[in-house]
């Protein structure tokens, strides 16, 4: 049966309560990414002025802006109320749970021919940014309902798929755990000697984004290119030619400094993004090594790092045989870290196959 998405959805404004809180989560359209939330933890003082809405578990965040951005994600499992939400993301709640299913709603709005139809809705409005509203956009799309049994039974399976993805992520980030505990113990085991990451460490700069560049990937743009961020590792989107074609290590020179991504497969990065590749240590204990130095900016107006500053860091490391054990020792760990991260690209492609052949 036919209904309109204003008779099954709200777009909820409710203005978010401060009384007696001396911090927040601020969720801008920066901190959602394809069902991901992050948030900074800040002070109501602090806070911009779009940071304004409420939410609460259940409900859908949804960019206003450029949807093919993919700026959205479900609310659950949250202390909702002590996160504020930003206005340039619509709060969408469920106001007909007796006829729609929440998740399926999610998923219709998120699939690919509705990204697509929402994009090409944004693009067409006039304005500074590709933008969309609830009212003149979605409210009067008229969306075919299967009985709510059917929509349980088509959640039930691209949510398998899903958890699947989590499952390896959590995964992933045990045994990443115990690699950093390893580490540690090494380091505090072994005799260190003095040098700086220049010694160790081939240390380069991002350029420009990609003439041929697109925000999705194809088959002509299938390389990834990567900026200064955490959503996505900071994928920014894709091109047709990798800059960097060995295995590499990334540090976020702007935004959340520090952030570092092992890099297993050719890219480009932009904007500045460092990027260390092979010098005189194995590349795994190079990525153990800067994600324990925990490095700081630097600067008055806007925190950065750049490849001089890192060049000059000073390090202690153990001797080169020492470090040769101890990469074999764990090699089978990020043999298995890469091999679960290879499955969710397989998983990624079967969930965006059901959507295509759900929605």
């Amino acid at each position: 049966m036919k209904y309109k998405i204003k008779d099954l959805i709200q777009s909820i404004s409710s203005k978010f309560n401060f009384d007696g809180k001396n911090s927040v989560i601020f969720l801008n359209t920066s901190d959602i990414y394809d069902g991901h939330i992050s948030g900074t933890k800040i002070k109501p003082q602090n806070l911009p002025g779009q940071a304004k809405k409420s939410l609460k578990n259940g409900d859908i965040l949804f960019s206003e802006i450029r949807p093919k951005n993919k700026r959205f994600a479900m609310v659950n499992n949250i202390k909702a109320e002590n996160y504020v939400v930003s206005t340039k993301l619509m709060v969408l709640r469920n106001c007909n749970p007796n006829i729609l299913d929440t998740s399926y709603f999610y998923f219709y709005l998120t699939s690919p021919i509705m990204l697509r139809y929402l994009q090409s809705e944004a693009e067409s409005r006039s304005g500074t940014f590709p933008q969309i509203t609830f009212e003149g956009t979605m409210a009067n799309i008229e969306i075919n309902l299967p009985p709510l049994f059917e929509q349980k039974l088509i959640v039930r399976k691209i949510e398998t798929i899903s958890s699947k993805i989590y499952v390896n992520n959590q995964i992933n980030d045990n045994l990443l755990e115990l690699l950093d505990t390893r580490f540690k113990q090494f380091i505090s085991s072994s005799k260190l000697t003095d040098t700086t990451l220049h010694n160790i460490a081939i240390i380069h700069s991002g350029g420009n984004k990609p003439k041929k560049f697109s925000k999705v990937k194809t088959n002509e743009y299938s390389v990834p290119v990567y900026s200064n961020g955490v959503s996505k590792k900071g994928l920014f989107g894709f091109t047709n030619k990798a800059k960097v074609n060995e295995r590499a290590v990334t540090v976020s020179a702007r935004g959340t400094i520090g952030f570092t991504v092992l890099h297993n497969k050719p890219f480009v990065p932009i904007v500045r993004l460092v990027y260390l590749t092979y010098k005189s240590v194995p590349i795994n204990f190079l990525y153990l090594l800067v994600r324990s130095l925990n490095i700081q900016g630097y600067g008055s107006t806007q925190q950065q790092i750049t490849v001089p500053y890192l060049r000059k860091l000073k390090i202690k490391i153990p001797d080169a045989n020492e470090i040769n054990k101890f990469d074999a020792e764990n090699l089978s760990l990020f043999d298995l870290i890469w091999i679960k991260e290879k499955e969710n690209i397989l998983l990624f492609k079967i969930k965006e196959n059901l959507l295509e052949k759900y929605f």
